[in-house]
């Protein structure tokens, strides 16, 4: 679309992105902060909804935390999204370990706080698996990141904490579970490939919950990891059809497991 008439005013130090996927194609808009923080960013009106963030580099540089994205519907006005950049009032720190207690070192932890479009936290684990969050005050999500299609282990459990300023934690513990096998499959709907449709897969055996993710590539088709278990594996969402799919449940042991999604629209 060539019109692009909408706009959102805000107050950061940083520069901006608004962006929207629309049938498979990236439509993005950028602009920098003013002295006074405000920004404006050129949007389609033919486009809904639009998820708007703020560059985490630049907020570092100012010393500032990373930001959530929000998500706007602009619904043929302009709309607003404003951002309060957050300096860090504590650390809380601890350790990755897998199955065998082994400190795991390279991996990526978050903080993903309660209240939306709060700062969030990230880290990396040394080579002794010991990580560093620095973390504005509030309640928090952490737990090991894991971009869907991550096959060499599973993530454990998400631990909730509150940061109170001025307070550190340390001794935080989070488990990861190698993952040496595969659960493969495909889904469509009514015969045809879905793609971009998130797939999950839960065990609650092992030392767990552990949780493995994935997204469906243009043939339908994903790669989940695992580990010899019980594992209840469903469709997260990222589909037009029907609501509830429902989930499956397949043992691992010591081979790959194969499942499919092949959904049929109900006739009335």
């Amino acid at each position: 679309h060539t019109r692009c008439s909408r706009d959102w005013s805000s107050d950061v130090c940083s520069s901006d992105l608004g962006y929207t996927i629309v049938n498979g194609t990236n439509f993005s808009s950028g602009a920098n902060t003013d002295a006074s923080g405000h920004y404006t960013l050129n949007v389609c009106d033919a486009v809904n909804y639009w998820s708007v963030g703020v560059d985490s580099q630049g907020l570092a540089s100012f010393g500032y935390l990373p930001l959530n994205n929000q998500s706007v519907s602009i619904s043929g006005a302009n709309g607003t999204a404003n951002f309060t950049a957050t300096a860090p009032d504590a650390h809380v720190q601890g350790q990755v370990r897998d199955e065998n207690s082994n400190p795991v070192a390279g991996v990526s932890v978050y903080a993903w706080p309660s209240s939306p479009g709060g700062a969030f936290g990230n880290a990396q684990t040394d080579s002794g698996g010991n990580f560093d969050l620095a973390l504005a005050a509030g309640s928090y999500s952490i737990g090991v990141s894991t971009p869907p299609g991550t096959l060499n282990f599973v993530p454990g459990a998400n631990l909730a904490r509150t940061v109170v300023k001025g307070v550190n934690q340390t001794g935080v513990i989070l488990s990861i579970h190698t993952a040496p096998r595969r659960i493969t499959g495909v889904v469509t709907l009514d015969g045809v490939a879905q793609p971009t449709v998130s797939i999950y897969a839960l065990s609650s055996n092992g030392g767990g919950p552990f949780a493995a993710n994935a997204l469906t590539d243009i043939n339908g088709q994903f790669t989940l990891a695992s580990f010899a278990d019980t594992w209840s594996v469903g469709v997260g969402g990222g589909m037009v059809g029907p609501p509830n799919v429902g989930s499956r449940t397949v043992t691992v042991s010591t081979t790959d497991v194969n499942v499919a999604f092949k959904i049929v629209t109900s006739v009335t």
